[in-house]
C-alpha cells in the first residue's frame, strides 16, 4: 500500500490528553515555546479564532503563539464526545451483541469496513487533544488529509485477521482546504472500491470552527471520495450540499442501489430521514434537495445488506435504549426499532460481517 503521510504505520491507538493539558491551559497565552516550530509563519492579528486558523491556508503552518492559542482554544472549547472511545461487540446473527472490546480511547462516531483479505478497518473521529498538537508542530500538511483532529478530523486504524493489535494507518481525503471533517462513512461501492463519505466544513463557513458540527448553520456539506486503497481514496467532490431540517443534519451513510446509482443519507433525530440519490455514474448534484423520505428517524444511520433479503439499519436514540435494529426492503420504508444492544452508553454503530458469520457492532461508548 502506498502510505500519503510521513508516520509510522504500525503506531499503537491514540494517546490520553494528560500531556498536553499538563504543557498547556486554557489560561496560556503562548509565550513559552514548548517545541521546534514546523515554518516559520507571522503571528495572526486576528482576533477570531477562524483568522488564526485560516493563517493555516495562507502559510501552511502557524506561528508558535497561534499554535499555543488554538490548543488553548481547543481545551477550553466544551465538547461532551471528547471523552468517548469505540467499543465493539459480537454477534452471531446481528440481532444482539455482546462481549465488548475497547478498540481506541478519544473517538468517536466510528465506521467499520472489511476489505477483501477479512482485515478490519476502522475509521473514526480523533478528539484526541494530543493528535492536533502533533498537527500543528509537526506535519501542518495533514490539515489537508485528515482535518483537525482533537475537534474535527479523521484516523484510520487496521486489524489484520488473526491479529489482536490494531494499527494505524495513513489517511489523505484529498481536501481542497484545511477543514472541519467529522462523521465519517467507509464502504464498499458497486465496483468493489473503499468509498468514503464525511461531513466537512472550511474554517470561515462555521462561526466557531470549534463547536457542535451539528449546530454549524446551512448547508451541511457532505463529500464522497473512492479508491483501490482505503486510506489514499481519490476525486474528492462535493455530494450534497443539504439544508433540511432544522440545519442540515450530519452522520452521513451511502446505500447501494441494485440499479447501480447510491443514496446518501444523513442522520437526522429531528424528523424523517432524507436522502439524496446520485446518477448511474455515482454523482450527485450539490444543492438538490432531498428526492426521498426515510419513515423513520436515525441519528446515525448504517445500512446493512440482510442476508435474508433487503436491508438492516442500524441506529441509537429515540424510545429504545442503546443501538437497535430496524428491517425494510429498499432503505426507505423500516420496522419498528428492536434491541440488539441495551447498553444505554452506546451510540454511532456500524455493522460489519466476516467472512465466517461472525457480526461485529463498532460503536462510540460514553464511559462516564
Amino acid at each position: 500500500m502506498v502510505l500519503i503521510l510521513t508516520i509510522a504505520c504500525a503506531q499503537t491507538p491514540p494517546r490520553g490528553l494528560s500531556d498536553t493539558e499538563q504543557r498547556l491551559d486554557p489560561g496560556d497565552t503562548g509565550d513559552t515555546a514548548v517545541g521546534p516550530l514546523p515554518c516559520e509563519a507571522p503571528v495572526s492579528g486576528s482576533e477570531d479564532l477562524r483568522g488564526v486558523l485560516l493563517g493555516l491556508e495562507t502559510y501552511g503552518c502557524l506561528a508558535e503563539a497561534d499554535i499555543a492559542r488554538v490548543m488553548a482554544e481547543a481545551i477550553a472549547h466544551p465538547d461532551p464526545s471528547r471523552d468517548h472511545e469505540v467499543v465493539r461487540l459480537r454477534s452471531s446473527d446481528g440481532r444482539w451483541f455482546t462481549d465488548p472490546e475497547l478498540v481506541v480511547d478519544f473517538a468517536s462516531v466510528p465506521t467499520a469496513w472489511i476489505d477483501a483479505d477479512g482485515a478490519h478497518w476502522l475509521a473514526y473521529n480523533d478528539k484526541d487533544l494530543a493528535s492536533l498538537e502533533s498537527l500543528l508542530r509537526d506535519a501542518p500538511e495533514r490539515a489537508w488529509q485528515v482535518g483537525l483532529p482533537g475537534v474535527g478530523g479523521i484516523a484510520l486504524l487496521r486489524l489484520d485477521p488473526g491479529e489482536t493489535e490494531w494499527t494505524a494507518e495513513a489517511l489523505d481525503l484529498g481536501l481542497a482546504r484545511p477543514s472541519i471533517v467529522v462523521d465519517p462513512d467507509l464502504g464498499t461501492d458497486l465496483n468493489g472500491n473503499a468509498r468514503w463519505a464525511w461531513f466537512g466544513a472550511a474554517f470561515d463557513e462555521v462561526e466557531d470552527p470549534f463547536g457542535d458540527p451539528y449546530a454549524f448553520p446551512a448547508p451541511h456539506r457532505y463529500a464522497v471520495a473512492r479508491g483501490t486503497e482505503p486510506g489514499a481514496p481519490e476525486g474528492t467532490t462535493l455530494a450534497v450540499a443539504s439544508r433540511a431540517g432544522q440545519r442540515g443534519g450530519a452522520d452521513p451513510t451511502v446505500q447501494n442501489l441494485p440499479d447501480g446509482r447510491e443514496v446518501l443519507w444523513v442522520g437526522m433525530p429531528e424528523e424523517d430521514m432524507p436522502g439524496w440519490t446520485s446518477d448511474p455514474a455515482g454523482q450527485w448534484t450539490p444543492e438538490a434537495a432531498p428526492d426521498r423520505r426515510a419513515n423513520a428517524r436515525f441519528s446515525a444511520p448504517n445500512f446493512v445488506a440482510d442476508p435474508a433479503g433487503g436491508w438492516r439499519g442500524y441506529g441509537h436514540g429515540g424510545d429504545v435504549a442503546g443501538i437497535w435494529m430496524r428491517v425494510g426492503p429498499d432503505g426507505t420504508n423500516w420496522s419498528a426499532a428492536q434491541s440488539v444492544a441495551d447498553d444505554p452508553t452506546l451510540s454511532s454503530p456500524s455493522v460489519v460481517r466476516d467472512a465466517d458469520g461472525t457480526w461485529w457492532l463498532y460503536a462510540s461508548r460514553n464511559p462516564r
